[in-house]
């Protein structure tokens, strides 16, 4: 925060936080806009990797884990039993009455930005918005 430097969590720290994947990364990599060391906590070492400005779009809001999950798991959706048990769990997330609307009206003001095959993933599983269509 001190240099102000924009970040994300890998796609396999993502999935794994929202319970889309047992996968449990052996190395801890965030993607950011600035050049920083690696922080050791523990035994655990957080390493920092440089992105472009178009990877770090999602910094900072509530969708970031969902679509940074999504870029990891792209090639497990094509298998339709995956698929469907992400679209699940996802639209348990998006349906949670504490932060499901925030996720979903991020997800919609954003959509646009997402990769095609992420945005026809996606339409299924967002509901429409209020007064208005799915994204």
């Amino acid at each position: 925060r001190r240099d102000q430097a924009r970040f994300v969590v890998d796609g396999m720290t993502a999935a794994n936080d929202l319970g889309l994947t047992t996968a449990v990364p052996a190395r801890i990599e965030v993607l950011v806009d600035a050049r920083l060391k690696p922080i050791k906590l523990g035994a655990q070492q957080i390493h920092f990797k440089l992105a472009a400005p178009s990877r770090l779009y999602w910094a900072g809001r509530p969708a970031m884990r969902i679509v940074q999950a999504l870029h990891w798991l792209q090639d497990v959706l094509s298998n339709p039993e995956e698929r469907d048990r992400i679209s699940r769990q996802l639209r348990r997330l998006l349906d949670d009455p504490e932060h499901g609307a925030a996720l979903q009206d991020d997800l919609r003001d954003g959509f646009s930005a997402l990769p095609i095959w992420m945005q026809d993933f996606l339409r299924e599983i967002i509901s429409p918005a209020p007064g208005g269509d799915a994204a």
